[in-house]
């Protein structure tokens, strides 16, 4: 007598414990039913023990009930008992909502129809429990989704479903699928996302998958510091929109300067829509790479005709490193294809990083513009603290808006600064120091400029040249590519001589120092000194280096080849100048020779007259020099500026004292003890 097990088909259906709903009830029947015979009789007794295990825990999914001792004496049954329980002519059913959200997803991303089934497939895996168990009790040993199991579960094509999940397929590349194992698959986490969704529409759709950036703080004109590469950016993607082509913008500079603010201000200017590709995952968490290069997939494909959208990717050198541990990108974005996308990349993409090197050549060589990012002239960041300081409803007359405007500070730092005072109510002075200390947490020195200008008056400074008479022919010359030369010891007046020039002329002081410049990579050093006077250049500031015996130095005496690089790069940017430059030094006589013909004029500054040094004791400590008080021989107007702030923070108002003070300066510098002054 045949086996035959004693099964109640059962007319309805209850939802799942775990909260599947009928209509997913119904679809969980229909693929249980096209497994079963699909399966082959050695599948179905391989597999059988599992598959009716499925059942009875499901049995109430299912609309099937089967007695725990209902199963077959031998595995051979179990062919005859599994496919008695379900009906051979599966019905198409209509879609769940699952589907329908799907299915949208799909047509949003411009994806193929038949990728819905296979989505809706791994989507159904990824929240359902008996989807999972289902998948399981195959006979294909897998606890994730392979090609076989999809093609068997979703009623698919093995040959269609092998193409979708090719490791340069678009499901995978945009995310929505992700390979967790060799050959083994399941739901990205986008698509787990939109699936958990209960009800979705385009428009909801749309802004999930494309987040629009707000508005920019700035406005056009706060970039003006850019020059010509600020509105050729702008031509370029409007140029290339009206061509239905896109092109790939480099922002590149250090933190701070703007990049990001310019990428939306640039958006704001065309008209369009700003979208930071991959700025969160979907918990508002730090993204992966995989996630942020899946996201800009996402957008370069949403390409549909009169969409006005400018893509920008920040950080942008993170998403090119393939070889970082524990990546999972190489697998389906090889370096290659990453080359194509900049080339390519349909549609126009403001790439942002901190150092283009980071990118690699052949990255870089691909972009249609690169614009550097330094921070603005100071006309620019006073239009900066102008409209921060109106935004947030704080008073600031133009005298607090220069002080502010006079820290050298990105336009975010400047930013925070009127912020700090808002909320601390500290006035001017909670602003200044709140972006001084973002400057201090920076490693830029903060030079306090108009209190060191009201104390300078270059008569007071003693040197081989008049210099109030080179101020003012400096000044009003109208070729401003001159240089000079500072030479003599420390404390002079040589740095406060070059600020009262370059405010003389109405000029910006772009300091920079051996620290700004040296490096221990192979020509890195060039290119530091190139980029300082290319950058004043740019923003029409006078370029100050102190210490320039550190790179003027006399290459008869170089040990290394990059010794003699680096003088020979000063020295060509020197021929090339296009703004004031101005060196100092304390070792004139250690400069190479061929330095002497490239500098405009040269001044050498001296130790002080014993006149001068009365006058300055008086103008710094309020009293006269006295007929039995004598000054060390050889003070410069440094060492009163050093004492007088010493005994302004002591409160010592003792002549004698200050005197000492002075003396111990000029010895600490090596200069005589013999001493001057009136008798």
């Amino acid at each position: 007598m045949a086996f035959r097990p004693h099964l109640r088909r059962r007319r309805g259906a209850t939802t799942e414990p775990l909260g599947l709903a009928p209509e997913e009830g119904a679809q969980l029947r229909c693929a249980f039913s096209r497994i079963i015979h699909r399966l082959t009789d050695q599948q179905l007794r391989l597999a059988g023990p599992q598959l009716l295990r499925f059942v009875q825990e499901r049995g109430a999914l299912l609309g099937i009930d089967v007695a725990e001792d209902d199963e077959p004496a031998t595995p051979s049954g179990y062919p005859t008992l599994l496919r008695d329980l379900t009906d051979p002519k599966v019905t198409v059913l209509p879609p769940a909502s699952l589907d329908t959200r799907i299915a949208l997803l799909v047509d949003l991303l411009q994806l193929e129809p038949q990728d819905t089934a296979l989505l809706a497939l791994l989507a159904r895996i990824a929240l359902f429990d008996s989807w999972r168990s289902l998948c399981e009790a195959l006979p294909f040993r897998s606890h994730h989704v392979t090609s076989a199991v999809a093609a068997i579960l979703g009623g698919l094509s093995i040959v269609n479903v092998e193409r979708r999940l090719e490791p340069a397929s678009r499901l995978l590349r945009a995310g929505l699928i992700e390979e967790v194992g060799e050959g083994e698959y399941e739901a990205g986490r986008l698509l787990r996302r939109v699936a958990r969704l209960r009800e979705i529409d385009s428009s909801s759709l749309l802004a999930l998958l494309v987040p629009v950036a707000p508005r920019s703080t700035l406005s056009w004109e706060d970039f003006s510091h850019l020059g010509a590469l600020r509105d050729m950016a702008l031509e370029l993607v409007r140029g290339a929109d009206k061509r239905g082509r896109a092109v790939s913008l480099l922002l590149h500079g250090a933190p701070g300067t703007g990049k990001s603010e310019f990428a939306r201000a640039l958006a704001d200017r065309l008209g369009w829509d700003a979208v930071f590709a991959g700025e969160s995952d979907e918990d508002g968490d730090e993204p992966s790479r995989h996630e942020r290069l899946a996201h800009l997939n996402i957008l370069r494909g949403m390409t549909a005709p009169g969409v006005r959208r400018l893509v920008v990717v920040d950080e942008a050198d993170d998403l090119f490193q393939l070889g970082a541990s524990g990546s999972r990108v190489r697998g389906t974005m090889s370096k290659l294809w990453l080359n194509q996308m900049v080339e390519d990349p349909r549609t126009s993409i403001l790439w942002i990083t901190n150092d283009p090197r980071e990118l690699g050549e052949t990255i870089v060589r691909r972009m249609t513009l690169a614009i550097r990012f330094d921070l603005p002239n100071r006309p620019v960041r006073e239009q900066i603290v102008r409209r921060q300081a109106l935004a947030a409803d704080l008073p600031l007359d133009d005298v607090s808006v220069r002080r502010l405007a006079s820290l050298p500070a990105a336009p975010a730092v400047l930013a925070n600064a009127v912020t700090a005072g808002v909320l601390s109510g500290c006035g001017v002075d909670g602003l200044v120091r709140a972006g001084e200390s973002i400057l201090t947490a920076l490693g830029k020195s903060v030079v306090h400029e108009n209190s060191s200008l009201t104390l300078y008056d270059p008569s007071l400074s003693r040197a081989d040249v008049d210099l109030e008479d080179v101020a003012q022919k400096l000044a009003g010359a109208p070729d401003r590519s001159w240089s000079l030369l500072l030479a003599g010891p420390s404390g002079t007046g040589k740095s406060a001589f070059a600020r009262f020039l370059a405010s003389r002329a109405g000029l910006e002081v772009a300091e920079v120092r051996g620290s700004d410049l040296l490096s221990p990579y192979v020509g890195e050093t060039e290119a530091n000194i190139a980029s300082a006077f290319r950058r004043s250049g740019d923003n029409g500031a006078m370029l100050l280096l102190d210490e320039a015996d550190s790179f003027l130095f006399d290459r008869q005496g170089a040990r290394r080849s990059w010794e003699v690089g680096m003088v020979n790069e000063m020295l060509r940017c020197m021929e090339r100048l296009r703004t004031p430059f101005i060196a100092t030094t304390n070792l004139a006589d250690r400069l190479d020779p061929a330095t002497q013909r490239h500098f405009t004029l040269r001044a050498t500054f001296e130790p002080l007259p014993p006149s001068t040094a009365a006058r300055l004791f008086q103008q710094y400590f309020g009293i006269p020099l006295g007929s039995s008080t004598t000054l060390p021989e050889g003070l410069t107007p440094g060492d009163f500026v050093v004492v007088a702030r010493r005994a302004q923070m002591l409160g010592e108002q003792s002549c004698e004292r200050a005197v000492a003070w002075l003396r111990q300066e000029a010895e600490a510098r090596g200069e005589s003890k013999r001493c001057i002054g009136f008798h």
